[in-house]
């Protein structure tokens, strides 16, 4: 894994990579004080937009309909599971529930 698949906080990476070794100390210490300043800034301009937020309640979707998903990656051996084969089943799924909507949609119709 490389230093950059590890990062996971843009703003403590970005304030430590602000910070290089500068030599003297006053102007390492001053590049500290930016970089923090950097962070204090980011978090005000990020609780100044989750104020504005407004969080909307939906109900709960139905529980989906798995079967013939669980059906197809039951037959596959653990070993053998890969992004294809799981894409297939999704794949499969859908193409199930669509074709049940399309048969209700056309009973409701007549």
């Amino acid at each position: 894994v490389t230093q950059t698949e590890r990062r996971h906080n843009p703003t403590a990476d970005s304030a430590f990579l602000a910070v290089t070794d500068g030599g003297e100390a006053q102007g390492v210490l001053d590049q500290i004080a930016s970089a923090l300043c950097d962070v204090v800034a980011q978090r005000v301009e990020y609780m100044d937009w989750i104020e504005g937020v407004e969080v909307v309640r939906t109900d709960p979707p139905p529980p989906a309909d798995l079967r013939e998903y669980d059906e197809i990656l039951s037959k596959v051996p653990h070993q053998a599971v890969s992004v294809p084969v799981i894409v297939h089943a999704l794949c499969e799924q859908v193409s199930l529930m669509a074709a049940d909507d399309e048969e209700k949609a056309g009973q409701a119709g007549r």
